[in-house]
């Protein structure tokens, strides 16, 4: 047989693969299919996606949505205007307060660290960036190594 281009290789597989019999599913899986499908009950609408309930049920559900939307709206108005403001004021900026704190510290920390970090040689920076790049990579590869010769070949 002579050397064939892919091509030629392509059309002469195609033509082979185009002679065998298309096959056919074993009688016994098609009943059980036809069995499977038939025992699966359909789903009432109101189990089924909002698009498939009944329109007069998609209104009222709306309807319902957005008149409990408005009553907690003006319900929490009402409760906002009903407070007194000295009352509230003074245990929320203490709760509020541990915010400020965090926020002050850390800008300390940042600033602290960055005056810190200058004073470091830039050989130990650089030389401690490759010993981590490499022990990240020799982790790669055990990792890859470990996977290929446990779980890969079964």
């Amino acid at each position: 047989m002579k050397k064939m281009t892919p091509a030629e290789l392509e059309d002469f597989i195609d033509q082979n693969l185009r002679t065998l019999p298309v096959p056919c599913a074993p009688r016994t899986l098609e009943a059980r299919v036809w069995a499977q499908l038939q025992r699966q009950a359909p789903l009432a609408w109101y189990q089924q996606s909002w698009t498939y309930w009944p329109i007069v049920a998609r209104i009222s559900f709306l309807i319902l949505v957005v008149s409990m939307t408005a009553a907690m709206l003006v319900g929490f108005y009402f409760w906002f205007v009903s407070l007194q403001v000295s009352a509230w004021a003074i245990p929320v900026s203490q709760y509020l307060s541990i915010f400020a704190r965090l926020y002050h510290g850390s800008v300390w920390f940042a600033q602290f660290s960055g005056a810190q970090a200058c004073t470091i040689p830039s050989l130990w920076l650089y030389g401690s960036l490759t010993i981590i790049s490499g022990l990240y990579a020799a982790f790669c590869g055990l990792s890859t190594a470990a996977y290929r010769l446990l779980y890969h070949n079964h």
